[in-house]
């Protein structure tokens, strides 16, 4: 094994992680300093603590929760306050800074980007960035990282013939920036091409996402954010699931002069459609008129959460669990069922968290449990570690069975290789 180039972010148990360069880099909101304040190993953080640690963003989840009595803040790699804001810490308590960190390992000191999260009970502990009268002003622009690609399986003949080369990509993604006016403002990163797939990643202005999205389709190239599962939605829109077997451009040229449209594209076989939150109802009664999951009461309800719906008996449909649901004063949309022998299993959509999470019907309990990609991803981790557990004893099994066998050649050979007799005496002569 090679020792590590780089320390870890968190400071946990004998290893030492990163840490600040300098404290006075942030101050408390009433402009105290940090002095007589210092960085805790993640392991040691409780309701007194005080002052700061580096924490992953799993570790800002699980201390969400926690209020100290006195300043105490965690320190995130990256901006991802909009992830910490999904975990229900308040708006208030998050901030995104640049500070200097030291690296042990490395023995380098750079600037790094890095949320703030405050646990500090009361406000007037809160930890800012430092305030320097005389500092050089540099202008910041939010951005966001988009891929833009092409794919053969999911283009006509036509467009894959026309578009079907890196060079074509990068001079229609180079127009559409010139007339968003964002050729000097967007960062464009090499076009990688392989068999019968195109693919360019840009660096864009937020403040154009919708109208780059909005092109999404065109041409069957397909614009899709740079984004991991365990990702907080994108603000402001919502993914629409067709079952739709024609080229990405067929589907766009149908549905591009609907209001709100923000493109499509296609992923693992399924292709999206993406519309603003403000057009959702109008959008859905296009794409689904004769689903029965849909009513007045829920076509415009935006999905934040997904939920899993235990005790509904086996044979019931859309329409009753939404109108059940509704009566106990809980707004939902259903997305998919399972029927097995005696009960069913249905999963619902909605905006908000159920008044409770379980119920009596006069068919049983009904018992209701929030779906969370972060479950996903446990029970992911949980197959994975079996799976080299499993791996990892069939190998010790095969070495021990080789060696047997080799030690059984041994025995064998040693039991019928014949041995030489000695040499007869010759008789003497005279």
């Amino acid at each position: 094994m090679f020792p590590a180039k780089r320390a870890p972010w968190e400071t946990k148990g004998a290893t030492k992680g990163v840490y600040l360069e300098d404290p006075g880099q942030l101050s408390i909101v009433t402009g105290k300093s940090l002095e007589g304040l210092c960085q805790t190993g993640i392991d040691f953080v409780h309701k007194e603590s005080s002052g700061w640690s580096f924490a992953n963003v799993s570790t800002v989840q699980r201390l969400s929760e926690l209020e100290t009595c006195s300043t105490f803040f965690l320190i995130t790699k990256g901006y991802v306050k909009d992830k910490i804001y999904n975990f229900g810490v308040d708006r208030e308590r998050v901030t995104e800074a640049v500070v200097t960190v030291v690296d042990p390992v490395s023995a380098l000191c750079e600037p790094r980007a890095v949320t703030i999260t405050n646990l500090a009970c009361d406000p007037c502990d809160f930890v800012q960035p430092s305030h320097v009268e005389d500092c050089l002003e540099v202008k910041v622009t939010s951005m966001c990282a988009v891929l833009v690609e092409l794919r053969k399986s999911d283009a006509s003949a036509e467009d894959w013939a026309k578009y079907g080369c890196p060079t074509a990509v990068d001079e229609y993604i180079q127009s559409l920036l010139l007339a968003f006016g964002a050729d000097k403002t967007a960062i464009q990163h090499r076009t990688n091409s392989k068999e019968n797939y195109i693919v360019k990643r840009l660096m864009i202005p937020s403040g154009l996402r919708n109208r780059l999205y909005s092109k999404s389709g065109a041409f069957s190239v397909q614009i899709r954010p740079c984004r991991r599962p365990s990702d907080p939605l994108e603000q402001g829109l919502e993914l629409l699931r067709v079952e739709d077997t024609r080229p990405l451009s067929s589907l766009f040229k149908s549905l591009e002069s609907h209001s709100g449209f923000l493109g499509c594209f296609a992923s693992q076989g399924a292709k999206y459609v993406r519309v603003c939150d403000s057009d959702l109802g109008e959008m859905r009664a296009s794409l689904y008129p004769d689903s029965d999951r849909f009513s007045e009461r829920n076509i415009s309800l935006k999905i934040v959460n997904q939920y899993k719906c235990l005790g509904f008996p086996t044979g019931t449909t859309f329409p009753a669990v939404a109108e059940l649901l509704f009566s106990l004063g809980w707004n939902v949309i259903p997305l998919r069922v399972l029927h097995l022998n005696e009960l069913a299993i249905f999963f619902v959509g909605s905006d908000v968290d159920p008044p409770q999470y379980r119920f009596t019907t006069s068919a049983g309990p009904l018992v209701i449990h929030k779906l969370a990609v972060e479950d996903l991803r446990t029970d992911q981790i949980a197959t994975n570690t079996k799976l080299e557990t499993m791996q990892a004893e069939n190998a010790e099994g095969f070495r021990s069975l080789m060696q047997a066998i080799q030690e059984m050649k041994m025995a064998t050979s040693t039991s019928s290789t014949p041995v030489k007799s000695p040499p007869s005496k010759l008789s003497r002569q005279s």
